[in-house]
């Protein structure tokens, strides 16, 4: 995931004196005369700051509050970004860090204005940012590549606020590189450069040489990548093409992926799967209800579901405390394999979001940032923000910009179950999907057009089975009766079978991972279909 959020200063030109080459006046007809440039119109007139709920005592507790302050506007951002039609991957982490650096800056009603949007104030969001990632690194030991940067112009006659600098460097350890902008093709090449190595080399390129003024006066990046492996990965040879229904009305024939896990997650509007990686992320993929679109569900969802999606889960029920009696759910997982990537011009976004001032020249106060002639310093403003992703997803693992998440797969302990209850849960049109630490989507998107691979479709080798035997059937680690014994199966229960094995006398059905069940002539299981 690579960020760009480019500053621009406009009308700063340097003035010269061309009084006795002035030709002279002419008179302008009414016609002639250019209209006054209209004044900006703000949403909010007077915006007020946000208090701050940050309790250095308590930085645990403090999170969870900021988190849920945040999560509103994170839902209207993705309302907003999926509106477009076509595929998105987007993380509005990398946005939030590059907006927040961005904040740190700005002062009076621009600051206010932002804080408001946010529903957070630019002191608690310091605090927050400062711990989110870094804590990911360490605490809990995920792979991630990232940074921060800042990009001054040493040609318009500023300098940086020393208190300005030292906040990025504290929350952010943001990196300073003082450059000419003068040579915009070197510039380029070294903020791509430096990009492509916080992404793991997945964003190579997010500024071109036309991007850029001479007199910009600094550009601020946000970099994001991240790294694994599914928990339980999908079986290549469950993968087989399928049909599906993109959002235009089109169809694809798409690589789907099959899997089953205990467990189920809906809501009114959808189901789903909460899935996990290797390295303690989570991939949601939420499957709006059919005739339910993607922008639809993000307008009537509740935004406390969206972002803890892993609340709709239901499994079984401990009745006596002793053991597990009641019905168990059981999803059969059917997700399309697909990669592509997302460019974004996120300016509009922001201004439809209520974020206007800072984008507005000769209205933004961005005088916590730069110090020097005040009429220089007056005119700073952002140009344009841009967002560039990547996301892959196959059946070893999934790469957001480099980003790698993990799904979870079927679990079951020594347990004598009354009953299963099956949800084929088919991701055969358009869904949202989400690579998460705990409530803070990394990476968001959502596939609605994917690309035709060109194969036939086919059923695939997918069978349900049932015990028929009177006794039901043990349910083993492995295709021999010398494995070890789950538990035992009633009579009527059903499984898919992924997977089938001749040993012993016996016709072995793999029925989850790792986990089997066998026959004999046919006399104990009944294949379904």
């Amino acid at each position: 995931m690579g960020l760009s959020l480019l500053i621009s200063l406009g009308g700063c030109s340097a003035k010269t004196d061309t009084a006795s080459d002035k030709p002279a006046e002419t008179v302008q007809t009414a016609e002639e005369i250019p209209e006054p440039a209209a004044e900006p119109v703000f949403v909010n007139e007077a915006p007020e700051p946000v208090a701050s709920v940050y309790d250095g005592s308590d930085p645990y507790a403090s999170e969870t509050k900021i988190i849920g302050m945040l999560s509103p506007f994170m839902i209207r951002l993705l309302q907003q970004v999926f509106s477009e039609e076509g595929n998105h991957i987007f993380s509005p982490v990398s946005l939030i860090y590059a907006l927040s650096m961005a904040e740190n800056g700005t002062a009076g009603v621009t600051r206010a204005e932002i804080e408001s949007v946010l529903g957070i104030s630019t002191d608690d969001l310091n605090q927050f940012l400062k711990r989110y990632l870094p804590e990911m690194n360490y605490d809990y030991g995920i792979d991630f590549y990232t940074g921060n940067s800042l990009w001054f112009n040493t040609d318009n006659g500023m300098t940086l606020k020393a208190s300005y600098l030292d906040h990025l460097r504290e929350f952010y350890d943001a990196a300073v590189f003082e450059r000419s902008f003068a040579d915009k093709d070197g510039l380029v090449q070294e903020v791509n450069d430096w990009t492509n190595e916080k992404t793991d080399g997945s964003i190579p390129e997010i500024l071109q040489a036309d991007d850029l003024d001479r007199t910009d006066p600094m550009l601020l990046l946000n970099a994001l990548a991240a790294g694994g492996k599914w928990m339980m990965q999908f079986q290549p040879e469950l993968t087989y093409p399928q049909t599906f229904h993109n959002a235009d009305g089109s169809e694809s024939t798409v690589s789907m992926m099959h899997q089953s896990m205990e467990g189920w997650w809906h809501d009114d509007l959808s189901e789903g799967v909460v899935l996990y990686l290797e390295n303690g992320l989570q991939y949601t993929a939420i499957l709006p209800n059919e005739g339910v679109s993607v922008e639809e569900y993000l307008a009537q969802a509740d935004p406390e579901m969206i972002m803890n999606y892993y609340k709709g889960f239901i499994s079984t029920e401990n009745e006596d405390q002793q053991t597990w009696t009641a019905d168990v759910h059981i999803t059969n997982l059917s997700l399309p394999k697909y990669n592509y990537s997302a460019d974004y011009e996120l300016d509009a976004v922001l201004k439809q979001l209520g974020i206007q001032r800072m984008f507005a020249a000769g209205y933004a106060d961005f005088s916590e940032m730069a110090e020097g002639d005040p009429a220089v310093v007056s005119e700073i403003y952002v140009k344009q923000i841009r967002q560039k992703a990547d996301i892959l997803v196959n059946e070893e693992e999934v790469r957001a910009s480099a980003a790698t998440v993990v799904m979870g797969g079927l679990g079951a302990g020594g347990y004598n179950v009354r009953n299963y209850i099956y949800h084929d849960v088919v991701f055969d049109r358009p869904f949202i999907f989400m690579i998460s630490k705990g409530r803070v989507p990394l990476f968001a998107g959502s596939a609605s057009i994917l690309e035709d691979t060109g194969e036939t479709v086919q059923d695939g080798g997918i069978m349900r089975i049932e015990v028929i035997a009177d006794a039901g059937l043990n349910v083993r680690s492995g295709p021999d009766v010398s494995n070890e014994k789950y538990y035992t199966a009633a009579k009527g229960t059903q499984f898919y079978a992924y997977e089938t094995r001749e040993n012993g006398g016996y016709t072995w059905y793999r029925v989850g991972n790792d986990m089997w069940i066998a026959d004999q002539g046919s006399e104990w299981v009944k294949v379904i279909k």
